[in-house]
């Protein structure tokens, strides 16, 4: 019992403990607009805690941090309570993309970060009914060509990092089709100075993040000088 003073203009994130699993009918006081975003910590995000803090109405923000033991059905039924989901975040999630796109969850999502997350092409597929998509980032997860073409299929996008995946010439070539792309970052992803030549095919890009501490320098001056319209970091 008791009430909390909070700023204006601050965000503040419900991060639940391992008290939730044993009295996880807690969560059902919480009224709509009470939380707006939650946060599980590693070593939180279990079953049980997840299905719990799930029944918190209106919740607009979720990150996952690790995946401690979900199981797939478990999880996905679980997601499916976000209905108001407008950012996810998630992080070595090992049951994979096809627990994510068993989630029926994701239709008003604004931005999605996931890393290390494999088997994503059925949850790319899920996306594409998700329009007021515009944020990207998907680092460190093996992508598939396949799931290159799913992602460039997502038109909406302006801000796209796929940092730490290996992408090769063909890849950028189908993400050139992205027209409202404005920020994209491709950091650490093998790509050769042949493959960077397609970046003069993003027309409408203002941002590109791109090297890293071993991008030789010729090579820098060479993407600063053809892509005279883009900041090149």
């Amino acid at each position: 019992k008791g009430s909390l003073d909070l700023k204006a203009g601050v965000k503040y994130e419900f991060i639940p403990n391992r008290s939730i699993e044993k009295y996880p009918q807690y969560m059902k006081r919480f009224k709509l607009g009470d939380v707006r975003a939650v946060s599980l910590w590693p070593y939180l995000c279990r079953d049980k805690l997840l299905d719990a803090v799930s029944y918190i109405p209106g919740v607009q923000s979720l990150t996952i941090a690790k995946d401690d033991g979900f199981t797939a059905a478990s999880f996905s039924r679980s997601l499916s309570r976000f209905k108001s989901l407008r950012e996810f975040d998630g992080r070595e999630i090992v049951v994979g993309g096809a627990a994510l796109a068993a989630a029926n969850c994701w239709s008003q999502l604004e931005k999605l970060k996931l890393s290390e997350v494999h088997g994503l092409e059925p949850f790319l597929e899920k996306l594409q009914a998700s329009p007021n998509l515009t944020e990207l980032t998907i680092k460190k997860s093996r992508l598939s060509h396949r799931d290159i073409e799913l992602i460039a299929d997502l038109h909406q996008l302006t801000a796209l990092d796929l940092g730490e995946n290996k992408l090769s010439r063909d890849d950028l070539t189908a993400l050139a089709k992205l027209s409202r792309l404005k920020y994209l970052a491709i950091r650490n992803c093998q790509l050769d100075t042949k493959a960077l030549q397609e970046l003069q095919n993003f027309k409408h890009l203002l941002v590109l993040d791109v090297f890293s501490n071993g991008t030789p320098q010729r090579v820098r001056d060479v993407l600063i000088r053809e892509l005279p319209r883009v900041r090149v970091q």
